[in-house]
C-alpha cells in the first residue's frame, strides 16, 4: 500500500474561494451577475482586503470570475467544469464546435424522446409557447436557449446535459447571426416539429429533425464566418 502523504490544512484564502464556490454553485451567485465589492466581502466573510483578493484572484485564474476594470468582478462560469469547457471552446475552430453540437443535440434530442416523462413533456411544450416570432432578437434567442436546455434536460444524462449547457452558451451569439439570415418563424416551426416528436416518443425522427436544424445552422453559420473572414 502506497504511503498516504500528510495532510495540509487550507490556507484562508482557500477557504474563502471554497465559500466563493459555493455561493457560484449554489445559486446564490449566478453566472452575468456582479458579485459584491471587495469591502462588502471583507464584511461577509470576516477577513481581510488582502485575503479578499487572493480568493478572487484564484478564482479569475480558474475561470469562474472575470474582472472588468472601473466595473467589478463578475460571474463568468457555474463551475470548473464549464470554466475549463469554456477555455477550450475558445481554442477550436467554428467548424470543430458546430460538429460538436451536431453529435450532442442529435443523441440528446433521441434520447428526450425515449425517456421523457409526461410532465417533463408538458414542460417541453410550456418551454415551446414561450417563444413568439414577432419578439424582439435577444427575447427570442433568450427562449430559443431555454427550449433546447429543456430537451437536454428530458434526456436524464446530467454529463450530456451539462456539455450541452457550456456549449450553447459558447453559441448565442452565433444563433443571433443564424437568426438573423433564417427567420424567427422557420425556427419556431422547427421547434414545433420537435415538439411533437418527442411528445408522441418518435425517437428517430426527434434526431432526424435535430439534425437537419443543426446542419442548416452550420453551413450558414460557417458560410457567414468564411465571408466574415474575407473582410478581414
Amino acid at each position: 500500500m502506497a504511503e498516504l502523504g500528510k495532510l495540509q490544512r487550507l490556507t484562508l484564502s482557500a477557504q474563502i474561494t471554497g465559500q466563493m464556490e459555493n455561493c457560484i454553485r449554489d445559486g446564490v451567485w449566478t453566472v452575468g451577475e456582479k458579485i459584491p465589492g471587495e469591502l462588502e466581502l471583507m464584511e461577509q466573510f470576516g477577513v481581510s482586503r488582502n485575503t479578499v483578493r487572493e480568493a478572487l484572484q484564484a478564482l479569475v485564474f480558474a475561470g469562474l470570475l472575470q474582472t472588468r476594470p472601473g466595473d467589478g468582478t463578475y460571474i463568468l462560469s457555474g463551475n470548473q467544469f464549464d470554466a475549463a469547457l469554456q477555455k477550450r471552446l475558445r481554442q477550436a475552430r467554428l467548424g470543430e464546435v458546430l460538429e460538436t453540437r451536431l453529435v450532442l443535440e442529435t443523441d440528446i434530442a433521441r434520447l428526450a424522446a425515449k425517456r421523457a416523462t409526461g410532465a417533463e413533456r408538458a414542460e417541453l411544450q410550456a418551454a415551446l409557447a414561450l417563444q413568439q416570432a414577432d419578439v424582439p432578437e435577444q427575447e427570442f434567442i433568450k427562449a430559443d436557449s431555454a427550449f433546447h436546455l429543456c430537451v437536454a434536460r428530458l434526456c436524464h444524462n446530467r454529463l450530456l446535459q451539462d456539455l450541452y449547457s457550456s456549449l450553447l452558451g459558447f453559441l448565442e451569439d452565433l444563433v443571433g447571426e443564424f437568426l438573423s439570415s433564417s427567420g424567427q418563424n422557420r425556427q419556431l416551426a422547427e421547434h414545433r416539429a420537435l415538439c411533437a416528436a418527442i411528445a408522441a416518443g418518435r425517437a428517430e425522427e426527434a434526431a432526424a429533425l435535430v439534425r437537419e436544424l443543426v446542419e442548416m445552422e452550420k453551413r450558414l453559420l460557417l458560410e457567414l464566418d468564411s465571408q466574415n473572414h474575407k473582410g478581414e
